[in-house]
């Protein structure tokens, strides 16, 4: 692993050539994301908090912009939007007093708008992170476009616009499938189901759901993504409890929540246990 050779005296100039420390970029990637999205969301809180004091330590303003931002995605799946949101604010300063236009015009509007949508401004979140992810477009950026567009999705359906949600997560699923970047595509198919859950009439309707929410576990599965796992068994219990299979929805739940071993205070782990019981 990169960190295991990282030396700041003798790799601190790399930044200045790349934008980007070498520490700073993997604490992010395989400490910050991996972690959480493996299950492990404790371990990603601890690779955050290093990873903001390597940034603030180098000083560097692109470097210590970006990891304010680009890498707190994980906070707010941790339920911690208010720093997620705090951090973004400390970004934009930081982009305008050294006239980064790509983290003002790009970087801190979408995150900084995702963070908003989650801590209960959907509105302004919203206009944020599409206006944020339009410039991202328009410059030909592609790095991270399926958690990009299902989360605009997810932050559209916050405040009504379902069809235009719909569309972001469909293209966000496309995207993964042409481009290979399917990290985030367990996540994309379980957010469609959600949102095909909402537009169901009758009992029957629930089938569309339930076949992306039973695709979202199966991939989940085979990449070892444990976090969106739970995401995915989760809406599936919800659906087989809403139909009165109690039991099926206890099976499908208790063996991906069980094997979790840290973060139980997090938003998922307490809902999944909230449901656990509920079907006991």
């Amino acid at each position: 692993m990169i960190l295991h050779h990282y030396d700041q005296a003798r790799h601190r100039e790399i930044v200045a050539y790349t934008m980007h420390d070498p520490k700073v970029l993997s604490l992010q990637w395989v400490g910050v994301f991996q972690n959480w999205v493996c299950g492990y969301p404790d371990r990603a809180l601890e690779s955050f908090e290093e990873m903001i004091e390597a940034a603030r330590r180098l000083a560097h303003p692109f470097n210590l912009s970006f990891a304010l931002t680009d890498g707190a995605p994980p906070l707010t799946w941790m339920g911690m939007c208010e720093l997620g949101v705090s951090h973004a604010e400390e970004a934009l300063e930081i982009a305008r007093e050294n006239r980064l236009a790509f983290i003002e015009h790009c970087i801190c509007p979408i995150f900084g708008g995702l963070q908003q949508s989650y801590a209960g401004d959907e509105e302004t979140g919203y206009a944020l992170f599409q206006r944020g992810l339009d410039f991202w477009v328009s410059v030909g950026g592609r790095l991270n476009t399926g958690l990009l567009w299902s989360e605009l999705g997810r932050a559209a359906a916050r405040i009504g616009k379902n069809d235009e949600a719909m569309e972001c997560v469909d293209r966000a699923i496309e995207i993964a499938d042409s481009s290979g970047e399917i990290w985030f595509k367990p996540e994309s198919l379980r957010l469609k189901g959600d949102l095909l859950l909402q537009q169901q009439t009758k009992e029957h309707d629930l089938e569309p759901a339930l076949v992306c929410y039973n695709a979202a576990l199966a991939l989940a599965k085979a990449q070892g993504a444990r976090s969106w796992e739970l995401r995915a068994a989760m809406s599936l219990a919800e659906v087989y409890q809403g139909k009165g299979e109690d039991v099926l929805a206890y099976g499908t739940l208790a063996p991906v929540y069980e094997w979790f071993t840290e973060g139980f205070n997090t938003p998922d782990l307490e809902s999944a246990r909230l449901l656990l019981e509920g079907l006991r």
